[in-house]
């Protein structure tokens, strides 16, 4: 049962509003004190494919994604939303540049919640490329 004092959806959206935020900025702190010690995390590519432990694992990805991957950030504009009593799962176009190149991906973004924690982060992503221009 969901505790009185927090709301699944809403500890879910303060978390994907610090994470959009440190997808633009590549400040982390404020996502990653929303999160338990011993969250886990997943992604479906690259070398962080599969499920990960723990907050420091979580917080080298987050900070590779933005040191090395989209050094320009990479913004996610929101398109739905579902929820139960524990998960939250927000569906997402992004784009940017990845590794310089021109990005666009459909992606959804589980939160697992845990009183006002989360202590589950998974990725599902539509397409895993780099769209290219097609020089004539």
């Amino acid at each position: 049962m969901e505790s009185a004092s927090y709301s699944t959806l809403a500890v879910a959206q303060k978390g994907f509003d610090l994470l959009q935020q440190g997808l633009t900025t590549g400040q982390w702190e404020p996502f990653l004190e929303m999160l338990t010690d011993d969250c886990t995390f997943s992604f479906p590519a690259g070398s962080y494919k599969g499920l990960h432990q723990g907050k420091t694992m979580l917080a080298k990805f987050l900070n590779y994604a933005t040191e090395s991957v989209f050094k320009n950030g990479l913004l996610l504009t929101l398109k739905r939303i579902t929820n139960n009593e524990t998960t939250v799962v927000f569906e997402v176009y992004s784009e940017g540049e990845m590794w310089g190149k021109p990005y666009e991906n459909q992606a959804a973004i589980a939160f697992d919640i845990q009183g006002d924690k989360i202590c589950s982060y998974r990725e599902y992503l539509a397409v895993v490329f780099t769209l290219y221009s097609n020089p004539k």
